[in-house]
């Protein structure tokens, strides 16, 4: 049975990163609450809905993984289209010497057999009817080549959770097993529920020149992946995996922050979701904070929610584990870095319980604006455009209204026939702005409009002139622009299209006037709709239940009149049962006669007692003779492990066992585990079959004084035998 890797992505953990200071890290109480629970990993199995990777990886009931990895890597590009860059939408990195649980993997040869780990941070139109997959940010794959298994990290929107899986006997020739997994174990590194990676420079991976020049002695790709990188891969990972830490907390103030399911509720929601489409629609740069679905149903639900149900702030946790440069220090040669590379010290392990990344409250107006924000990110590229475009095409006849401001020009001619027109409106007017534009022939060739500002409002992002004339002489001028950005209509904070541009000068001096159309009716009517709708119980768009994306825009593009789609990710009937790997039932597990154990099983089975090699499974057996038979086996690492909690947090080799986050469960803190009777009748036992083995009782300093890694390994006797 290949080995579950723990922290699927935890890739590295800060140079010079004091052991000092992982004692202030808060391991038993923290003002405020939690966005995610860290001590609560839920259920492994999906409670409602699936993950992307199923309805990614299956047809006609069936898993359908391709190999090699590199064949993985081609079919989540083909849904994975390109970045904001415009650069291809999977990236990737090269780890040979992680934390990974299965960093032992390999043996010695991590050049060789290096973990590969994609992340996806792009989007693709879907083609015809369908409305795609939202992967970007929501989709993460390990691979270690020499325990045949793939690890997969990715999005279930009506669970509003990452799903933890393995794809096991991933190897040619074999029939891959795709399960859930031990959500626990996963948790114990992801206290976030979510993708974790390291911070710059990311030294682990392949853009380390020194780990890079040794991959390269293998070849110049490996699993597909191109050994030579810079840093804009891991940075792209990194980007990706901090803005997919945040959904879970979108989720919660979507949930939880508009309130329960009755009207006004319903309401805050409705809200929500319009301004996060205004948001969008502006190239996520502002949205109507004056109207009244802003003050009233949104802005006046949320905060008195927030001040009953998050009083001290809401707690958000960390994706971001130090770096850590596993070449640090080395003498000559590879062997000297393969010898001592698995060893992972206490301050650099991902075990470690992290601080909040920040603090969201209700008292700052920035924080009570995250859910308008973060619910855009629900939305796909093609989503956003198939709206505006409709909005265009049937609100033609929607009102105008116009703008205008006095403003100051400079026209400068650049080379023949050829002029420059510089524009700024200052502010304290119904529009500012200021921008460039090159003329010839009486057209426009390029410009923008940088900063244009609307009363009432903040900067929209910059805007294109697509196209336009210019009628410009020498005392004077007129110029009649289109306006674009990226792909989109130009639109105000209001969602109205900004359909026209005149400027007209004399001298240095003129005015400019913007004509608005209101083209976003359609969307508020139809947004009301839904709302009536979800109150009288016809609809859950915006009930109390997670945001799914497919859901409430099939809803919204109804009630606007599109033409009907597929929609994906919604029903799970078609896809393969969802499955965990079954543990052993050890039938005097919780006899009287094996009482000695109750402790092991109470404190260590929930990571320990699986089919997995690792962490070691010395608690899995189907007989107690086998069982007490694997501890003794393990008893070294584990005296060690279980002494740490005796040990000064600034002078631990290792981090403790159990870890901080498994004691939660129990009510117990750090200070009380340490004093618990429990904690030394688990020591004392494992003492006890040590000095068994050595005729002599243990000293923790004489036991580490050749390193832990220089321990007997746990089960790695039985690890060929345990191998399905």
């Amino acid at each position: 049975m290949a080995a579950l890797a723990l922290c699927v992505f935890a890739v590295t953990l800060a140079e010079g990163f004091a052991a000092a200071h992982a004692a202030q890290f808060p391991d038993d109480r923290t003002e405020g609450v939690w966005a995610v629970d860290p001590s609560a990993p839920g259920t492994d199995l999906p409670p409602v809905g699936r993950s992307l990777f199923d309805y990614l990886f299956s047809r006609g009931g069936d898993y359908r993984v391709p190999f090699p990895f590199s064949a993985v890597i081609d079919a989540v590009a083909a849904h994975a289209g390109r970045d904001a860059l415009g650069k291809p939408g999977v990236k990737h990195v090269l780890i040979p010497l992680g934390r990974s649980l299965q960093r032992t993997a390999a043996g010695t040869a991590f050049f060789e057999f290096p973990r590969g780990v994609i992340a996806v941070d792009g989007e693709v139109p879907a083609r015809g009817r369908g409305a795609g997959m939202l992967l970007k940010d929501r989709l993460y794959i390990g691979y270690q080549e020499s325990a045949g298994v793939l690890e997969v990290i990715s999005y279930n929107e009506a669970a509003a959770r990452f799903e933890f899986q393995l794809v096991k006997d991933y190897r040619p020739g074999a029939r891959p097993r795709v399960l859930y997994a031990n959500r626990t174990v996963c948790i114990a590194c992801h206290q976030n529920h979510a993708p974790i990676f390291s911070r710059q420079q990311w030294d682990e991976t392949n853009a380390n020149p020194g780990v890079q020049e040794r991959l390269a002695a293998h070849g110049s790709k490996l699993y597909g992946v191109p050994v030579q990188r810079g840093v804009d891969e891991p940075y792209a990972v990194d980007n990706a995996t901090d803005r997919a830490n945040r959904l879970a907390a979108y989720q919660l103030l979507w949930q939880r922050g508009c309130g329960p399911d009755d009207s006004a509720g319903a309401e805050c929601r409705a809200a929500a979701f319009m301004l996060a489409l205004q948001y969008r629609l502006t190239d996520s740069a502002q949205f109507d904070r004056a109207s009244e679905a802003y003050r009233l149903a949104y802005l006046t639900r949320l905060t008195q929610s927030w001040k009953v149900l998050w009083p001290a702030g809401l707690l958000i946790p960390d994706p971001d584990i130090p770096n850590r440069n596993p070449l640090a220090g080395e003498e000559t040669g590879v062997a000297r870095v393969a010898g001592s590379a698995v060893d992972v010290a206490a301050p650099f392990d991902p075990l470690v319980p992290r601080a909040p990344l920040e603090t969201w409250r209700h008292s700052n107006p920035a924080d009570l604006d995250r859910l308008v924000r973060g619910l855009s990110e629900f939305f796909s590229e093609r989503d956003v455009r198939e709206i505006d475009r409709h909005l265009s095409t049937h609100a033609r006849r929607a009102p105008v209204r116009q703008v205008r401001a006095r403003c100051d020009f400079a026209r400068k001619a650049v080379e023949a026939g050829r002029i420059r027109l510089t524009v700024r409106c200052g502010q304290d007017q119904p529009l500012s702005l200021h921008g460039r534009l090159y003329a010839h022939a009486g057209g426009v060739e390029r410009g923008s409009i940088e900063g244009m500002t609307l009363s009432g409002a903040g900067p929209l992002a910059a805007l294109q002139i697509l196209d336009g004339t210019v009628a410009a002489g020498s005392s004077g001028g007129r110029a009649d622009l289109r306006l674009g950005r990226s792909g989109l209509s130009a639109r105000t904070h209001r969602g109205e299209a900004i359909t026209r541009l005149s400027m007209s000068w004399s001298g240095e001096r003129g005015e400019v006037r913007a004509n608005l159309r209101d083209e976003f009716g359609p969307v508020a009517a139809a947004v009301a709709d839904l709302h009536r709708s979800t109150v009288a119980g016809r609809s859950d768009v915006f009930s109390a239940k997670p945001f799914r994306r497919a859901p409430s825009l099939a809803a919204l593009f109804e009630a606007l009149g599109f033409a009907a789609r597929d929609w994906c990710c919604t029903q799970a009937g078609n896809l393969p049962p969802a499955e965990t790997e079954a543990v052993r039932a050890t039938a005097e597990s919780h006899s009287a006669p094996v009482a000695r154990l109750d402790r092991f099983y109470a404190y260590c089975a929930s990571c320990h007692r699986t089919r997995e090699l690792t962490p070691p499974n010395f608690l899995d057996g189907s007989t107690l003779e086998e069982v007490e038979a694997k501890i003794a086996h393990c008893a070294p690492r584990i005296y060690a492990r279980l002494s740490m909690w005796r040990v000064p947090a600034a002078q631990r080799a290792k981090t403790p066992m159990p870890p901080v986050l498994a004691l939660r469960p129990h009510g117990l803190g750090s200070d009380d585990w340490q004093r618990s009777s429990d904690l030394t009748a688990l020591v004392q036992q494992v003492e006890a079959l040590l000095e068994a083995e050595s005729g002599q009782p243990p000293e923790l300093g004489k036991h580490l004084a050749g390193g832990y890694e220089s321990l007997r390994p746990c089960l790695a006797q039985s690890t060929a035998a345990a191998v399905d």
